[in-house]
């Protein structure tokens, strides 16, 4: 668990976004880095409650069903929820990563056919938004990487472009 500040960012009166209080673009990709992101919301009688529901105005999720905006302020119930759920969890990763178009289109068109680095790039890409900085760095490190041969860096950079298509 990490908990943080909360910054408030306004234009005039107007409230635009509610971040995360850290340095950097790492603001941006905490949603990706946990599971469960929230914040945390005091009512004008006191009480509080967690937000967890997507909204535009904070980067809050839930990747868990049985934990949402309704459930209680209460993590020892969120693990037991969770503990629950997690039987499930992981499939459900792995059919979405294994069944999803756009994934199965890029391997196809680009003809990339190492599956363990394919699905590694994607599951990295996915994890920062397809951040023009990040696509960038991971083209170089493929480029400069010994690992791969010059026909596989060529189909591996053609996947992140097809990917980011």
């Amino acid at each position: 668990m990490v908990i943080c500040h909360e910054h408030v960012e306004k234009d005039g009166d107007t409230v635009v976004k509610y971040m995360p209080f850290v340095d950097g673009s790492f603001k941006q990709k905490i949603p990706y880095f946990f599971d469960v992101v929230g914040r945390i919301i005091k009512s004008p009688g006191g009480q509080r409650r967690i937000e967890i529901n997507e909204s535009e105005k904070a980067p809050v999720k839930s990747r868990f069903e049985c934990i949402n905006d309704t459930t209680d302020f209460d993590f020892s119930t969120w693990i037991d929820l969770v503990l629950d759920d997690a039987d499930t969890e992981e499939e459900q990763v792995l059919e979405t990563l294994d069944t999803n178009q756009d994934y199965q289109d890029a391997l196809t068109a680009s003809g990339f056919t190492n599956l363990d680095s394919a699905k590694k790039i994607y599951i990295y890409l996915s994890s920062v938004l397809y951040d023009a900085e990040e696509v960038t760095k991971m083209k170089t490190d493929l480029q400069a990487s010994p690992k791969f041969s010059d026909s596989e860096k060529k189909a591996a950079v053609l996947f992140i472009d097809k990917l980011i298509e």
